[in-house]
């Protein structure tokens, strides 16, 4: 017998916690590209020190790194949130009502002050999915300078970046 993950099921495989708010469309796209809460977890204890305060969330799709920031230090607080999908945005609003919509990365122009930015910016350019591509020049290659903007404008102290290994080696 076949069957597949209710979108319940593929939450909890990324580690999001029971009362997650699930997103009303694409779950399989949202969720398949969220970053797992635990290991931005993981990340978030080694490169924290107790002290930060805020933190601002960057092409934070459905809110791994949100989840994963409540479990590690429940009194850090987001500053804001930057996304483009709109069934994204609304699923993150959904868990996070209080935290303010910057809306996309690319026009922002005041970057809310934090202490940690925390981004999962795309993969398509990097991963191994993609290798057969990795000839042609994919839109999203450089679009890590705009998330090294942010993390400069915003004048954080600690950066959380999720991506993959090919990251580093793809295009030098």
């Amino acid at each position: 017998l076949r069957r597949r993950l209710t979108p319940r099921e593929t939450a909890r495989l990324q580690g999001f916690p029971e009362h997650f708010v699930l997103p009303k469309s694409s779950y399989n796209r949202l969720l398949g590209n969220a970053v797992a809460v635990p290991c931005a977890a993981h990340a978030l204890r080694r490169v924290t020190d107790g002290t930060e305060s805020t933190y601002l969330d960057i092409c934070s799709g459905v809110g791994g790194f949100a989840f994963a920031a409540e479990r590690v230090n429940p009194s850090l607080r987001c500053v804001g949130f930057s996304e483009i999908m709109p069934s994204a945005i609304e699923c993150y609003s959904s868990n996070f009502p209080e935290t303010p919509r910057l809306g996309d990365l690319t026009k922002i122009k005041d970057f809310p002050a934090c202490d940690i930015v925390m981004a999962g910016f795309p993969c398509q350019p990097f991963s191994n999915a993609n290798r057969h591509k990795f000839t042609v020049r994919h839109e999203n290659v450089d679009f890590y300078q705009v998330v090294l903007d942010a993390i400069e404008r915003s004048r954080c102290s600690r950066v959380v970046l999720e991506n993959v290994s090919n990251f580093l080696t793809v295009g030098k």
